[in-house]
């Protein structure tokens, strides 16, 4: 039979005769006994009153069971049934102050205490497969050193129900809050544990854990510091309305291979979330900053899945907001790393106020990533190294949406691909006071390798250093790419020391584009540059706009080296307004290998300050085969 008190039993329309049927049994066990019987259970509970609440407040309140004092100590407990506390314990001794040997038991202890002072000392301790409760009290560990090794409580737990955990020693370097050694779901609520190395643990195969309304305040001069701890093969961990803080870990799942972390309502502080080789879904969460001894490579969330060995396994981050993550210690990891997830999906989340070495957001060969109506801002560097705004490494099918990168000390977007050709969207979005670039895409494969689409977004305010260059949009793909095509439109882009967008693929569009104010530092800068080396490989600039290329020698729209070896690539440049650069207009030179087609025409220059309105060079081999040139105006 299950525990009596089982909450999904509880909710089976039989269940409650069933557990009528077990305390009339009790009745006859108290009597017999000479203990105070728990009051008789009417038929249903009353009105408005859900079957759990109904018998769990008989239990707690009104049944007395068998009375544990401290001349009691140690005590065993071999017969199922109900255990309160008569006063405030205390347990000097080595081992256990209680011993469960059987299931089916209640501890109730009753607003009393149970302390363990003696160095060897440990709480309420029960073996794998005896399930048992405990709730209404305090479970606390008296002076402790180095040589403690918890835990306060252990065991098959169901529920442990508003219980005060509470180290002393803030030296221990071992101490437990609890150890779960499996069983049935347990379910954590309305408690909070002071200053333990480890608050809650678990090496068991199989655990499922809740943990609702509950507190952890970790042991700042312990070794970990960890709020909930596991290492095993299948764990599911639900959070609700819980703040965990911990000198390193709030979190930390080891070596499980079907992990599942879900968290609703939580405040994580001072410690970092740790996930590996398992789920992740947090909604509606705040994570601020890491603490001062928090491990070097581990950032608030940082999460690594099972890759191709576990292809469901996903990440999930919803209205959440993380907040000055880095602002303590020296050394400064990712505010959230991502690793071999099949499926990542951010929706309205913040990441501000940061330092990181590389990233605020950075992930790794995931293959579906969805970014929606998220932020970062506000993101610094770590000593010279420069971190991204969003990083992806190896990553496919890439989408961000709705977003705003601003005040980043480093690249806004930056994606690169050594292995696997990459989709990328990057839609709505806005990039800005950023340092370096505004969005690098880098694929450094040859074969077959996915589009690349920005559309409807904003690139402002890039600025160069001494490390980087400084364009507002950088596409790269290798050499002999079947299929690269890279489309922006409808984007702006101004404000830069650098180019506009410099693009590099077989067929690019760039539509209803705007580049203004760029290449204020530079030299020989571009507001539009396309170009390719694959056979076939076409570039059109149409409907768009360059303005104030104030850089020395700068040019505004350039397309060149269009299919270098068998001259059979198309350039197309069409009403285009290019107004204000110090060099060439529109230039269709530095053709290596010669143009089969190019179509220039209903565009206006003007306000040109040096060189020439169209520079349309002859190359000395591959001659331009076809050439339109017409209804184009040019300005002084």
């Amino acid at each position: 039979m299950r525990t009596i008190f089982d909450k999904a039993s509880l909710l089976r329309p039989t269940t409650l005769l069933t557990r009528i049927a077990l305390l009339t049994h009790l009745l006859l066990f108290y009597n017999i006994h000479g203990v105070t019987p728990c009051p008789a259970l009417a038929d249903t509970p009353p009105p408005g009153t859900s079957v759990w609440t109904y018998l769990n407040d008989i239990y707690a309140t009104q049944c007395i069971g068998t009375i544990i004092q401290n001349a009691d100590l140690p005590f065993v407990i071999s017969t199922p049934g109900i255990y309160t506390f008569g006063e405030d314990l205390v347990w000097a001794g080595a081992g256990a102050a209680i011993t469960v040997n059987v299931s089916q038991v209640h501890i109730n202890l009753a607003c009393h205490s149970l302390t363990v002072t003696g160095l060897t000392g440990l709480g309420i301790i029960g073996a794998a497969g005896n399930d048992y409760s405990v709730e209404n009290g305090a479970l606390l560990f008296g002076p402790l050193n180095t040589a403690d090794v918890g835990p306060l409580l252990s065991g098959s737990l169901f529920l442990v129900d508003n219980v005060h955990f509470f180290s002393s020693g803030s030296a221990a370097t071992a101490n437990q809050a609890i150890n779960l050694l499996g069983g049935p779901v347990t379910t954590i609520r309305t408690s909070n544990f002071e200053d333990f190395d480890i608050a809650i643990h678990s090496v068991a195969a199989t655990l499922s854990l809740v943990v609702e309304t509950c507190t952890f305040n970790g042991a700042t001069a312990s070794a970990n510091g960890i709020g909930i701890d596991y290492s095993g093969t299948d764990f599911s961990l639900a959070l609700i309305d819980t703040q965990i803080g911990g000198a390193s870990f709030s979190v930390q799942m080891v070596s499980s291979n079907k992990g599942l972390i879900t968290a609703r309502d939580c405040h994580f502080t001072a410690g970092a979330l740790l996930v590996n080789l398992g789920s992740l879904d947090l909604d509606s969460c705040l994570f601020e900053g890491l603490d001062v001894a928090a491990p070097t490579t581990i950032g608030p969330i940082t999460a690594t899945g099972g890759g191709f060995s576990h292809p469901d396994s996903t990440v999930s981050i919803s209205n959440c907001s993380i907040i000055g993550a880095g602002l303590h210690g020296a050394a400064i990891p990712d505010v959230v790393n991502l690793s071999g997830y099949a499926a990542v999906n951010m929706t309205n989340v913040l990441v501000t106020n940061s330092i990181a070495s590389a990233a605020a957001i950075s992930m790794t060969t995931v293959t579906s990533v969805v970014i929606d109506g998220c932020v970062v801002s506000n993101l610094t560097s770590n000593g010279g190294t420069n971190p991204v705004g969003m990083l992806f490494v190896d990553g496919q099918n890439i989408s961000i949406r709705n977003s705003d990168i601003l005040a980043i000390a480093g690249t806004g977007i930056s994606a690169s691909s050594s292995t696997v050709g990459t989709n990328v969207l990057v839609d709505n979005t806005v990039i800005s006071q950023v340092l370096g670039q505004g969005i690098f895409i880098n694929e450094s494969i040859t074969g077959s390798s996915p589009g690349i689409v920005i559309r409807n977004s904003v690139v402002q305010n890039v600025l160069a250093d001494e490390f980087n260059d400084a364009d507002g949009i950088t596409v790269l793909h290798s050499a002999n790419n079947i299929f690269g095509e890279v489309v922006v439109a409808d984007t702006v882009v101004q404000d830069l020391d650098g180019s506009g967008m410099v693009i590099t693929s077989n067929d690019i569009v760039v539509d209803h584009c705007t580049v203004i104010n760029f290449a204020r530092q530079q030299v020989g800068q571009t507001g539009i540059q396309l170009s390719s080396s694959y056979q076939a490989g076409s570039a059109s600039v149409l409907n768009s706009t360059v303005k104030y290329g104030v850089g020395g020698e700068s040019i505004g729209i350039q397309i060149s080296q269009l299919d270098a070896v068998t001259a059979l690539g198309v350039g197309i440049v069409r009403g285009c307004t290019v107004d204000g650069v110090n060099f060439i207009g529109i230039d269709l030179g530095n053709i290596a290998g010669g143009l089969s087609k190019t179509f220039v025409t209903n565009n206006f220059v003007c306000n040109l300050t040096g060189g020439m309105a169209y520079s349309l060079g002859i190359p000395t081999s591959n001659n331009i085969t076809t050439a339109a040139y017409w209804n184009n105006i040019a300005l002084p």
